[in-house]
């Protein structure tokens, strides 16, 4: 299963929320049916919009053809601990102990560069 979760912020401010406990929302899960995916986070900063939208499809699909995975979403900046936003990848069971998820081949591109440089 593919999962986007988010913490959502309880206001705009640069200023703490102190909310550490409540759980992650879950914006959208797919089963995925094959052994390799791709993952896209495509954010856009443009006039401080500061959204992140993420995409996937099956490793042997066109690279035209990205599905959304879930919404758009703010990127709220607090100074609680300055690191900016952030994104992760990870392999969490739920139902038995065990698993592998390897992540690789990661890049990074801007408007300005060919996709899939590294």
């Amino acid at each position: 299963m593919l999962t986007v979760q988010y913490k959502p912020a309880n206001d705009d401010s640069i200023f703490s929320d102190d909310d550490w406990d409540s759980p992650a929302v879950t914006d959208a899960e797919i089963m995925a049916d094959t052994d390799c995916i791709r993952l896209r986070a495509v954010y856009d900063f443009t006039d401080c919009k500061d959204e992140v939208t993420f995409f996937y499809r099956d490793a042997d699909t066109p690279e035209s053809e990205w599905c959304p995975l879930g919404t758009a979403h703010r990127m709220i900046f607090k100074m609680d601990h300055f690191t900016g936003c952030r994104i992760g990848l990870f392999l969490y069971s739920t139902k038995e102990t065990g698993g592998i998820a390897d992540f690789y081949d990661f890049a990074y591109s801007t408007p300005n560069t060919k996709e899939g440089g590294r």
